[in-house]
């Protein structure tokens, strides 16, 4: 059975998914280093608040696409086989 244009690395439809979970985890967390530099005064492990703010937005940012990516499925799902 023919399951047509398939990447044998998922990079499409699974791995895109899974890299914007990570990056939403990644951001949350550098978004929760950035209110502890914050209440510390300026710096969390050596790195200030805004540079955690920063990191946070980035992150989030490519999450969106990355969770946005119209190729969530592989070919032979969206065929329903």
């Amino acid at each position: 059975m023919d399951q047509g244009p398939h990447d044998k690395l998922h990079w499409g439809c699974c791995w895109m998914p899974w890299a914007g979970r990570g990056l939403w985890i990644l951001s949350f967390l550098a978004l929760i280093g950035g209110l502890v530099a914050l209440a510390r005064g300026g710096e969390f492990y050596g790195v200030a608040y805004l540079t955690w703010y920063w990191n946070a937005l980035v992150g989030g940012v490519l999450a969106l696409g990355a969770k946005a990516s119209k190729h969530h499925w592989c070919w032979h799902q969206k065929q329903g086989q």
